[in-house]
């Protein structure tokens, strides 16, 4: 008899098959053959990844041949999910995101449908606030309990994000999205993070155009916490107004001004003890960028999108210190480091790279390079570019975030225990 996990999953491809039935190949019915064959082919090529990821890992553990296309979710679960619905999907809703290759949508679920009795809080989770060095344990299915709990806090049906292929694509692009959206899977479900969303399920085989991940929902995303925090600032500074449409003096002013400038350190300072838990496990993420990280309800920043992440691994790969064969111009190029954008040779310093970017954008509430064009930014690594550094900056921040953390040499480069530790030194001060 089919668990209730698998029926719940299975009413949800239904809705995808049926909302997609004439874009997707339907490969539970009949279909032409050459779309079945494409299929496979599909399958074949995200079973190959997986069991490439999976060799030599200190991640990823493959139990049998038959298994290598399964996610190996927390909880011993297999793809059909970590968490027991009870009931039926109540509905698949809107798009609220979208990526290169993937689409999110809205996904309603009655909070009675959510088992977590059998998840428990592990104490080696840390919250991104502490200065303790991340934990050594990647996720085990016990610390996703906090998370959980806080998603099914009120009553009625809970919105969750649900993360698919899209279906206007070529057929190079579709292998690669799939691809991508099941390396994702297999990376979130290993890793439990305050900052970093949960995995709830997945449903569908790994390949097959209906797969999906169920996902913790953001509220919104970084780029546009930043819009409201820059105009909130304006209105401070301009009318002397706080963001609850009170008047201040000037005093009062100085001090909001003070108080929002420290909540924008803590937004990086989240973001860097995500970077920084991944970079413990020799993991690269390869594309962080404003667009990749968002605040939920609660105002917790969480980084999300992981189909570029790459494990870095003690094997033929690596060629040097912090130095791996890796894809060339692998992610954003306004946010990518000199050595992803020009070599295949890179490691963790990349990231620290493209932090210092964001910190950058987070900080000073300007996109970087605004205005360039893709030209433009192919010559930024060429010219040496790097956007400039407001004199009331923090000393430290300064010094160790922008110019020794975008440094054009990744050996000169902090590490993010080191960026982590220098925002977390900042924001105590200040706080004093």
């Amino acid at each position: 008899m089919a668990s209730t996990v698998e029926r719940t999953n299975s009413a949800t491809i239904e809705l995808l098959n049926s909302s997609f039935h004439q874009k997707f190949c339907d490969l539970d019915k009949d279909v032409p053959v050459a779309c079945a064959k494409d299929s496979d082919i599909i399958k074949e090529k995200c079973k190959s990844a997986v069991k490439r990821i999976s060799i030599s890992s200190s991640i990823f553990l493959i139990a049998h041949e038959d298994d290598e296309n399964d996610i190996i979710l927390p909880g011993n679960c297999t793809s059909r999910g970590n968490i027991s619905h009870h009931g039926s999907v109540k509905s698949v809703g809107d798009i609220i995101g979208s990526g290169a290759f993937s689409e999110v949508r809205e996904y309603y679920c009655p909070i009675e449908d959510f088992d977590i009795e059998n998840y428990v809080q592990d104490d080696n989770e840390k919250d991104s606030t502490s200065t303790s060095k991340p934990s050594s344990k990647l996720s085990t299915g016990h610390s996703r309990r906090s998370s959980l709990a806080s998603q099914l806090s009120s009553t009625g049906e809970n919105s969750y994000a649900m993360k698919t292929l899209k279906y206007d694509l070529s057929r190079s692009t579709k292998i690669s999205g799939l691809v991508d959206l099941t390396i994702e899977a297999h990376f979130l479900a290993r890793l439990s993070h305050p900052n970093i969303v949960n995995l709830l399920s997945t449903g569908g085989e790994p390949g097959s155009p209906s797969f999906f991940i169920v996902i913790e929902r953001v509220s919104c995303t970084l780029a546009e916490v930043i819009k409201k925090c820059r105009f909130q600032r304006r209105r401070m500074k301009s009318i002397g107004v706080n963001k609850y449409g009170e008047k201040m003096d000037k005093i009062q002013t100085k001090i909001e001004l003070r108080y929002e400038f420290n909540n924008r350190i803590n937004i990086s300072r989240q973001i860097a003890a995500a970077v920084r838990y991944l970079h413990s496990h020799s993991i690269l993420h390869r594309d962080l960028k404003p667009q990749n990280m968002g605040e939920d309800e609660n105002g917790t920043i969480k980084l999300f999108d992981f189909g570029t992440c790459k494990e870095l691994k003690e094997d033929l790969s690596k060629k040097g210190n912090n130095k791996y064969y890796g894809t060339k111009r692998i992610g954003t190029m306004r946010y990518m480091s000199p050595e992803v954008a020009t070599s295949t040779l890179y490691g963790l310093p990349a990231d620290v790279y493209s932090f210092a970017l964001v910190a950058w954008f987070v900080l000073h509430l300007e996109e970087p390079y605004a205005g360039f064009t893709s030209d433009d930014l192919l010559k930024v690594h060429e010219k040496r570019l790097r956007p400039r550094i407001k004199k009331n900056m923090p000393k430290d921040i300064r010094q160790v975030l922008f110019k020794s953390g975008w440094n054009n040499d990744p050996e000169k480069r902090p590490t993010m225990e080191e960026m982590y530790s220098t925002l977390d030194g900042v924001l105590q001060s200040s706080s004093s």
